[in-house]
């Protein structure tokens, strides 16, 4: 890590290599990083915050996920635990033991409740906030190319099905190859190292190992993909994902939205890029306007039929 990525970056790099039974710091680090510019504008570091510092920056996160304002403050709290019992910085008092669950909930951003379309930017500062890039490539997966019955291509997907080509990076399966962005494939790449599996109980993350069967998503050790049928890998996924929701503090919201979202965001994309409105991209009979059209449908896997129902039921969301 570079010197100023953290505040008091030696001693929060301290307190990570002290975690060193979690194969993947990814997300405390990310944590950290949150943290160094409301650090830096207050000039003292976490361990330091009162109370009144703690809920200003939960609020200030605009997040919709109790349970990940709830892992980032297990976090802190050891962190702030961590420098008091070695005596790395001047302080006395733990202030994060102050702060109660309700005083976390009270930090979280309402005016999101039962939001179901993302804005890309948006999309992926929530999936951020997950601690397992198998969780992130799931619904960013979905966000970027859509949904599959059984959710077989998420689920059969393997390493070498990335791609590096001269403009970026594509994912192949059996029937399509679709582009992707860095960001994911970036994720792709951190599901492929990764061996475990985070979760969050009452007072700190644990780890569970996963079995590599040789596919992007690794399985649970009692989990044998080989011998359950297509549906219920499909199922696994659903599951994944209803989760991740949950963790989120987004429950009501499924795949299917994810991917609307991402159908939304692309079709507006392609309509700034050649200055028209949604509606003219749909219809316009122009040769370069028609192959982007083709390599959206491709995209998305949509047929002709799609056109007027979703921009029917989507318009507020067009441009």
């Amino acid at each position: 890590m570079c010197s100023e990525i953290f505040y008091n970056n030696e001693i929060k790099q301290s307190f990570i290599n002290e975690k060193n039974s979690y194969k993947n710091k990814y997300f405390i680090e990310s944590w950290f990083k949150k943290s160094a510019p409301f650090e830096k504008e207050l000039d003292k570091d976490l361990c330091y915050w009162d109370v009144n510092d703690i809920i200003s920056f939960y609020k200030l996160l605009n997040t919709s996920s109790y349970e990940s304002l709830r892992s980032m403050h297990c976090i802190y709290s050891q962190y702030a635990s961590f420098c008091i019992d070695n005596a790395l910085l001047p302080v006395k008092t733990n202030n994060f033991l102050s702060v109660t669950n309700d005083m976390i909930a009270g930090c979280i951003n309402k005016a999101l409740a039962h939001q179901s379309i993302f804005d890309r930017d948006k999309f992926v500062s929530l999936i951020e906030e997950l601690m397992n890039p198998r969780d992130q490539f799931v619904l960013l997966g979905t966000f970027e190319f859509g949904t599959s019955p059984d959710n077989a291509e998420i689920v059969n997907a393997k390493p070498s099905d990335l791609i590096k080509g001269e403009k970026g990076y594509t994912l192949k399966f059996d029937n399509r190859e679709v582009k992707i962005s860095d960001k994911l494939a970036s994720i792709i790449k951190d599901c492929i190292a990764t061996d475990v599996y985070y979760c969050f109980s009452d007072i700190d993350i644990v780890t569970r190992n996963l079995k590599n069967y040789g596919y992007l998503i690794k399985s649970y050790p009692n989990q044998n993909r080989t011998d359950i049928s297509a549906y219920q890998n499909g199922r696994n996924i659903y599951n994944l994902s209803k989760k991740s929701f949950d963790y989120l503090g987004v429950p009501w919201m499924t795949l299917a939205d994810v991917a609307n979202s991402g159908k939304i965001y692309t079709l507006n994309m392609l309509a700034k890029k050649y200055n028209i409105s949604v509606q003219e991209f749909i219809k316009s009979k122009d040769s370069e306007i028609s192959a982007a059209r083709e390599e959206l449908e491709n995209q998305y896997k949509w047929t002709s039929r799609w056109k007027k129902s979703f921009i029917t039921k989507f318009h507020e969301y067009l441009v």
